[in-house]
């Protein structure tokens, strides 16, 4: 053999080996981050962080805008918002009418009942009774991309207060996802992942599990906020019935367990000791609580909330500085585009009845075609018609679909009535239809979508509405308010102190992380990356 064919030889031993290295090896790049921690605060309001100023530290939010890059404005082209659909889309890079998870819960017009949106009934719980996985999640995640990029090495974690955000903020390739169970008070997971890791097994069976001291928990003011405006310096004090999970899961206190999770999974999950990129998914709590009164946007629930976070993301940050290191990680953290805000002012605001509309309907509809029950049910989302009966009746759904708008439209307090078959259609929709049809999915979408106008409400008791252990945003007594949330990405080679005033599409987040990750962007991701400088 010559000389020249043993060069050659050696060459392309050498080009097969570099070929066949992991990322893990690029994973020592400094280039490439060790962990990405990419956090969610559901209902988060950039207005009430302003107003609350004097009240932050240094090292919480006041770090993330100083040290990082800040995208002043992100736009959610789709309505309404809930923390399910926003966060599925920041993960995926995908609409809801894309990736399928338009809420926590939704209506099944064969049974007649409410389901988790991601059920799956093949899959036991640990530490619950949900029976739930990604299967139904129809795109994929950053964090199934880099599990994806990393043969399956990447260690990648979710923690959310509830299960839906948890599972779709990691997708199918995940290592775990946790939640707080609201029947039995531990953290939750599904078999889908695997077994529970022992460290976590170990935390459930301790005396600081929530489910050992729930009735112990009081939420106070963590401080004196003088100075503040409509009544926001007021103190109040908050206990906890046994068992009532779902209250505490609407106060600051839950956020005070998604940090106690995170930090266990940050100092024992494994991600110091990788020699991979990781992920950590985690969702924090800023809306309202149940028991908030007077119609004011800044109570004092919702600037101790704030004030707490800020409390929390401070120990985040110094967990990851002393585990994986500073400058070796990459936050990126923002809203989900909505706030509830409570309704107790009664003037001017009138009543719709979903019990007399659905009599009116049937009526109707029996008057035009015969036959009887021809609603199955409305709920928050809109009217659900007896499919089956449809069916059987060989009728055309879209005919009756639209005979029935025609009716719900005409009565008082009704703002638009849109059919499902409009929707997917997708012919001459204008802005607000378009951003319904972007906000739901086909395989869950109602018949009829209906909005009220500003001034009205559903009466009370007379909606269809899913348990509570699966209820997240739709409440008769919150008035729903569209925001446009900032993003600040921090860590690695982000300037510090940027702000970028350019508006930005919340589909473009994903892939901007992808881009910092160096990994493909998620499947069902279509929009570009935000032009961050270097």
């Amino acid at each position: 053999m010559s000389n020249r064919e043993q060069r050659y030889i050696k060459w392309y031993l050498i080009a097969s080996v570099l070929a066949l290295l992991p990322l893990t090896v690029g994973a020592q790049n400094p280039d490439i981050p060790k962990l990405m921690v990419c956090i969610t605060a559901d209902q988060w309001d950039a207005g009430v962080l302003e107003q609350i100023k004097p009240y932050l530290g240094n090292d919480g939010f006041r770090r993330l805008q100083s040290r990082g890059t800040t995208i002043q404005k992100v736009l959610f082209p789709f309505a309404p918002i809930n923390g399910t659909s926003a966060s599925t889309t920041l993960s995926t890079g995908a609409l809801p009418v894309v990736h399928g998870v338009s809420d926590e819960s939704v209506f099944v017009s064969s049974d007649g009942l409410f389901h988790p949106i991601l059920e799956d009934r093949t899959q036991s719980g640990e530490y619950t009774r949900l029976t739930v996985s990604p299967v139904k999640l129809f795109a994929g995640t950053i964090a199934d991309e880099l599990k994806s990029a990393t043969g399956g090495k990447a260690i990648v974690y979710s923690v959310a207060p509830d299960a839906a955000m948890a599972i779709a903020a990691v997708g199918g390739c995940a290592t775990g996802a946790y939640w707080i169970d609201n029947q039995v008070g531990s953290w939750a997971s599904t078999r889908y992942y695997g077994a529970m890791p022992d460290f976590l097994n170990r935390y459930n069976r301790s005396e600081n599990n929530l489910s050992k001291n729930l009735t112990q928990r009081k939420w106070i003011p963590q401080k004196n906020y003088s100075g503040l405006p409509y009544k926001a310096s007021q103190s109040f004090r908050h206990y906890f019935k046994a068992t009532r999970y779902a209250d505490f899961k609407k106060s600051a206190l839950v956020n005070e367990e998604v940090t106690r999770l995170a930090r266990l999974l940050i100092e024992q999950g494994g991600y110091a000791q990788s020699q991979s990129p990781g992920w950590l998914s985690l969702a924090y709590y800023c809306g309202p609580h149940t028991s908030e009164g007077d119609g004011a946007m800044l109570t004092p629930e919702l600037v101790d909330t704030y004030v707490r976070l800020d409390s929390q993301l401070a120990e985040l940050f110094a967990v990851l500085d002393r585990t994986i290191g500073n400058n070796k990680y990459v936050v990126s953290f923002s809203g989900t585009g909505y706030a509830l805000h409570p309704r107790r002012v009664k003037q001017n605001i009138k009543t719709f009845s979903p019990q007399k509309c659905k009599t009116l309907l049937n009526l109707f509809l029996k008057a035009v075609y015969g036959g009887n029950e021809w609603v199955k049910a409305i709920t928050p989302g809109g009217i659900y018609l007896n499919d089956q009966y449809i069916s059987k009746s060989k009728l055309n759904p879209a005919d009756v679909q639209a005979k029935a708008a025609e009716l719900v439209e005409e009565m008082e307090g009704v703002s638009r009535v849109v059919t499902s078959e409009t929707l997917r259609s997708g012919l001459a929709l204008n802005p607000e239809c378009e951003y319904l049809r972007c906000a739901t999915h086909r395989e869950s979408r109602p018949d009829l979508l209906m909005m009220l106008h500003p001034d009205w409400q559903y009466a009370a008791g007379e909606l269809m509405l899913p348990p509570e252990s699966m209820q997240t945003t739709w409440q008769t007594e919150w008035h729903y308010v569209p925001l446009n949330t900032p993003l600040y990405i921090m860590g690695g080679d982000m300037p510090r102190g940027e702000r970028i005033t350019t508006p930005v599409r919340v589909t473009q987040i994903a892939p901007t992380l992808c881009g910092i990750l160096k990994i493909r962007p998620p499947n069902g991701c279509v929009d570009s990356a935000i032009e961050l400088k270097k």
